[in-house]
């Protein structure tokens, strides 16, 4: 008798078993590949995403540190000019400049420079320091001062930082008057700002393993500004290394913006890493965003542990679970790969299609909500940008905002409100402007209108119009402000205050002695949106409006008078002086009025 093989229960089970481990061999290769492309695609696309983003960060951070230098150099240069004629003169312009630079986030010192490189003064901020204090009164160096003359501005690294560790960055700018170069300025960032900012964007978006994986570097492959506790430095040359050793530098575009990406090199610990970068064209600078593969592919190994698990699942359970298994997770994985490629490129319109009844779809639909909520988001995100920018032209900053993100309309209406209204005008215009040149005329107005109109925005009101040689400004009426007399009376002061400072250069340059008349009152006033559904504007109306439009009238030049509502609110804030019942047109009885001391 032949001995007895295997049953045929065991022959089924093996068949089955090899049924079902056969596609699972065959499929899971596939699917883990398949996952591997989709998430070295999501990864590539979130560097490019994150390169991006750096670069417009550090873009806004030096632009804004470049056109704050513009304009304090500019303050620091009629400020040298005018001390030697007037003093206070120069002492407001230098406050002025010193208030533009402690506003500034970036700064540490800013320089100003003769035509031919000598010093002329400095300000360092006061709560910062900064690196280039040992340094500030040498002469500015040929080279920068001959790069600035030919490009229109120069970047470089500032000289003998501190810590030679972290990023201290310089910038020279000429200075232009009649198309000449009459002095230099130059501003030091503070030492690590770029680096503080390229480490916020790699903390918040690869948490603490990100120190090494976001570094901004310049046309020598220099690091420019890396994360603090990072393995490369700043200064360390990465000619031949990391992402420089796979792809040649010669292949970027450095004068216009320039994305690419790389394949797998050894990494600063020797692990296969991939990057993506981004170029900014105007410093000749390189955005980089590296991650080993160990993090980018952390759910491919898990999937390849489910797929051990799987193994033996299908050999406990048999042929059609493993198989339906099979089945079910290679079509929707696909699905899912192909979605995560199109959400990349940003086709936010793109759908899985998955319709399995299970944790994939569910996945398949999370992503499709995702991608419209993202679509949704910057389209909104974009739509408030443009209509704040837009509306603020024409209205108050605040006001601007409040209406760009909805909490406030722009229908027809106001609602009252307690005001204190300014109106400020030129004394003996009208003889200037008619033995002036309309473009004299407007030049001259522009100037005076746009030193009122800080000195307004300083203290917190609102230009409401300009009305011929008249200036209208308002406090409190787009928010509550409870010192809004203070705050008038303030500017009213300011203002007679700068235009003093400025009357021998508009002398000169104008032949006109400018003196203001200001009128200041406070009360109750309708503010809001007046006009027709076509064609209105943001202002305020009222008694409060005229008696101040009247005040003005009759304030003479260099005069404030003031309001006995004004003067009960302030109380002894100021020094004012009465002058009596006068009569108004409008009003039925005297009003009392009392003038500014100054």
């Amino acid at each position: 008798m032949r001995p007895r093989g295997l049953s045929l229960r065991t022959k089924w089970s093996l068949a089955l078993l090899g049924t079902a481990l056969v596609p699972l061999v065959g499929l899971g290769p596939l699917a883990l590949r398949l996952q591997r492309s989709g998430l070295i695609a999501s990864e590539t696309a979130l560097q490019a995403a994150v390169a991006s983003q750096t670069t417009q960060s550090v873009s806004f951070a030096v632009g804004s540190a470049s056109d704050t230098a513009h304009r304090v150099g500019l303050l620091l240069t009629s400020a040298s000019a005018a001390s030697e004629r007037d003093p206070e003169a120069g002492a407001n312009l230098i406050a002025l400049a010193k208030a533009e630079v402690e506003s500034a986030e970036t700064l540490a010192t800013l320089v100003v420079y003769d035509a031919e490189g000598g010093y002329i003064d400095a300000i360092t901020r006061a709560t910062k320091g900064g690196p280039a204090a040992a340094v500030a009164k040498t002469p500015l160096p040929a080279a920068l001062r001959a790069s600035a003359e030919r490009d229109g501005a120069a970047w470089a690294r500032a000289e003998a930082p501190a810590d030679a560790s972290v990023d201290a960055l310089t910038y020279v700018e000429p200075l232009k008057a009649g198309g000449k170069t009459t002095g230099f300025v130059r501003a030091y960032l503070e030492p690590g700002a770029l680096s503080r900012l390229v480490g916020s964007v790699a903390s918040d978006r690869f948490g603490d393993k990100g120190r090494d994986a976001v570094l901004l570097a310049d046309d020598e492959l220099r690091v420019v500004a890396i994360a603090p506790g990072a393995s490369v430095k700043v200064g360390e040359s990465l000619r031949g290394k990391y992402m420089f050793a796979a792809m040649d530098p010669g292949t970027i575009h450095w004068d216009v913006s320039f994305q690419g990406a790389t394949g797998t090199y050894a990494g600063p610990d020797g692990e296969p890493t991939r990057a993506a970068f981004s170029t900014l064209a105007r410093h000749k600078w390189l955005a980089v965003v590296q991650r080993p593969e160990r993090d980018s592919l952390a759910a491919l190994r898990e999937t390849q542990r489910a797929f051990v698990l799987a193994l033996f699942g299908a050999a406990l359970f048999a042929v059609v679970l493993g198989g339906a298994l099979a089945a079910r997770s290679t079509r929707p994985i696909e699905a899912l790969v192909g979605l995560s490629r199109r959400l990349g490129r940003r086709e936010f319109d793109a759908r899985a299609g998955v319709r399995t009844g299970d944790e994939l779809e569910e996945l398949g639909d999370a992503l499709g909500e995702m991608a419209s909520s993202i679509k949704a988001g910057e389209a909104e995100i974009a739509k408030k940008t443009v209509v704040e920018a837009q509306l603020s032209r024409y209205l108050p900053g605040a006001l601007a905002r409040s209406i760009a993100d909805g909490t406030r309309t722009i229908a027809l209406g106001g609602e009252r409100r307690p005001v204190s209204v300014v109106f400020a005008d030129i004394a003996s215009f009208t003889s200037f402007a008619e033995r002036s040149s309309p473009e004299a005329v407007v030049a001259f107005l522009n100037e005076v209108f746009s030193i009122l109109s800080e000195v307004v925005f300083r203290h917190g009101g609102m230009v409401d119009k300009f009305m011929g040689d008249c200036i209208m400004a308002v406090f409190g009426a787009t928010e509550d402000q409870p010192d809004h007399a203070e705050r008038a009376l303030a500017a009213a002061e300011d203002m007679h205050r700068f235009v003093e400072t400025q009357a021998a250069d508009w002398k000169a340059r104008y032949n006109f002695d400018v003196r203001l008349g200001v009128g200041v009152t406070s009360g109750e006033a309708l503010v809001g949106n007046l006009g027709s559904e076509t064609r209105m504007e943001f202002t305020a109306i009222g008694d409060t409006v005229n008696t101040a439009a009247r005040l003005e009238n009759l304030a003479q030049a260099g005069q404030t008078l003031v309001s006995s509502e004004t003067a009960l609110a302030v109380g002894d804030a100021y020094e004012l002086r009465s002058l009596g019942p006068h009569a108004l047109r409008g009003k039925r009885e005297p009003v009392e009025l009392f003038e500014l001391v100054v």
